[in-house]
Order: C-alpha cells, then sequence, then structure tokens
C-alpha cells in the first residue's frame, strides 16, 4: 500500500479530534483527489491494520547476571584487600576456571597473598533459575552473587540477611579505574552491612564488608578475562 495512503488512514485513527470537528468525507474531501480515492479503497478493506513498531528494550529492562558477572569468560581478578584482622594490606586473586555446561558452573580458587605465604581456597559459582548462586564469596561466604533479574531496588533474603539492588548506575573508584555498575547492598542478621559492586562486562570491582568488630574491603587492582 501506498506510503502516503498509510500514513493518511494512521493520522485519521490516532487523532480522533479531528474527525470530530469535520465529517470523513469533508476531510477526504479536501485532500489530494488520487489520495483520497485510495484512502476510500483501503477503509473499505476490514483486514487493513497499522503496523507499528514494538518498542525496543531498554538496556535495564535485558540485564540479566552474566552481563555483570560474566562466568562463561573465565578469568583472573586482582584486588587489594584491607582487613581489621590484620595490618598493611595484602591481595587477595580471583581465578575462575573453565565453565562447565554440565551443571552450569564455574570454580573460583581465591588466593590471598601475604608477603611469602599465601592461603588457598575454592568455591563454585552455579546458574540457577534465582540468578548466580555463590557456594562461597570474597568476604561473606554462601549467597546470592546476582539475581536472575538486575532491577532497581528487587530485594530478597537469605535466611535472616535481606539483600536489595540498592543502585543500577553506581559509581565506585578503584586502581584499576572507574566503574558505573550496580550496586546490592546487605544488611547482615546481627547488625552490618556488605556493598559490593559490579561493572558491566566485567563482574565484582569492589566488595565492602562492615559489622560492630569487623571491617573488611577488597579493590579491583587488575583483571584479564579469557
Amino acid at each position: 500500500m501506498n506510503k502516503c495512503v498509510i500514513s493518511l488512514l494512521v493520522s485519521l485513527m490516532m487523532f480522533p479530534a479531528i474527525a470530530g470537528a469535520q465529517s470523513l468525507s469533508g476531510i477526504l474531501g479536501a485532500t489530494d483527489p488520487a489520495l483520497a480515492a485510495a484512502a476510500r479503497l483501503a477503509l473499505q478493506n476490514k483486514s487493513f491494520v497499522p503496523q507499528v513498531s514494538a518498542p525496543v528494550k531498554s538496556v535495564k529492562d535485558a540485564a540479566g547476571p552474566a552481563d555483570y558477572l560474566p562466568l562463561q569468560r573465565g578469568g583472573v581478578y586482582t584486588y587489594e584487600y584491607y582487613s581489621s584482622a590484620f595490618k598493611g594490606t595484602r591481595t587477595m586473586r580471583l581465578e575462575f576456571g573453565a565453565f562447565s555446561y554440565r551443571d552450569n558452573s564455574v570454580t573460583v580458587t581465591r588466593t590471598i597473598f601475604d608477603r611469602n605465604t599465601r592461603q588457598e581456597s575454592v568455591f563454585k559459582l552455579y546458574y540457577t533459575q534465582s540468578g548466580i548462586q555463590a557456594t562461597s564469596s570474597p568476604l561473606a561466604g554462601p549467597r546470592l552473587e546476582m539475581p536472575s533479574a538486575v532491577t532497581y531496588n528487587l530485594a530478597w533474603d537469605e535466611g535472616a540477611n535481606h539483600s536489595r539492588v540498592a543502585a543500577v548506575k553506581a559509581s565506585i573508584k578503584t586502581a584499576s579505574g572507574n566503574f558505573n555498575g550496580v550496586r546490592i547492598l546487605t544488611s547482615l542478621d546481627g547488625g552490618g552491612t556488605i556493598n559490593r559492586y559490579y561493572a558491566p562486562g566485567i563482574g565484582l570491582v569492589a566488595e565492602q564488608l562492615l559489622t560492630s568488630g569487623k571491617y573488611e574491603t577488597i579493590n579491583l587492582v587488575s583483571y584479564q578475562l579469557n
């Protein structure tokens, strides 16, 4: 169908006030004769439906756990690690192994370096219906690392701990640069909070744990994705 005819018909449908001001025949009578004739024929065809493009989803609507924690890419993350339990700073490294499609998981090796000593531990991250579940984490043990839908103010409970997506455009400065991403805030049972920050396409860039008797933080120094 001629684009001009479609434009005329859509205008008549979308702006009924025009038709209310004068009759349809009057509107067509004031239109180019050839265009008006084509419009009359089209109006007689009851199957005519104007095609309207569907709205494009925003990045926020499309965001999922893999956008902020790309498990399938693997890689190595190095953080500056500070704790009230020791003096000075240490280095924490998270090394992501190969992704297992058998159980949708990845094994993470966490290594803490202190001068000439090192401590290693291993935990796993799984894709589940709820999101990305962790059997442990850099500072705080097992948790839902990232919910299945990353939307502002989404909240969930794990035992007596309460978490929510506190921001989707949070700014954080680390040794490896400035990032804008998701901030997840957890209120801990017994008092205290955990703030963790994830940059899109990268992963965890900072985490801060604060309770009445303990303070710990990690900040990203460097990362390398496979």
